[in-house]
């Protein structure tokens, strides 16, 4: 599975306004494209749209603040996105209890 992540220090998670264009042109429903904006994605990492985006646009996909980089993980692993200082990696879900 491949998953967006930020990697710049101090940023945050967005794309650009070419990414949108790009991501609106593969999409058919006229209120769907308009619902995509520069943070449209931040809770689906791993879509498809935002991943062939990225690949397509390289860094011309970064929105403000950002440099977004796909990272390859195994399909069966829960995982989850932290940051620290904006830069973001995957981690592996464990269970806590408190």
């Amino acid at each position: 599975m491949q998953v967006v992540i930020n990697t710049k220090y101090f940023g945050s998670f967005s794309i650009s306004k070419k990414a949108i264009e790009h991501i609106r042109k593969k999409i058919k429903n006229k209120k769907d494209k308009k619902s995509i904006g520069y943070f449209s994605f931040d809770n689906d990492r791993s879509n498809p749209l935002l991943v062939d985006a990225v690949l397509k646009l390289k860094e011309k996909a970064n929105g403000l603040y950002s440099e977004l980089k796909i990272v390859e993980i195994p399909d069966d692993v829960a995982w989850q996105i932290t940051a620290t200082d904006g830069v973001e990696i995957i981690r592996e879900k464990h269970r806590i209890w408190r």
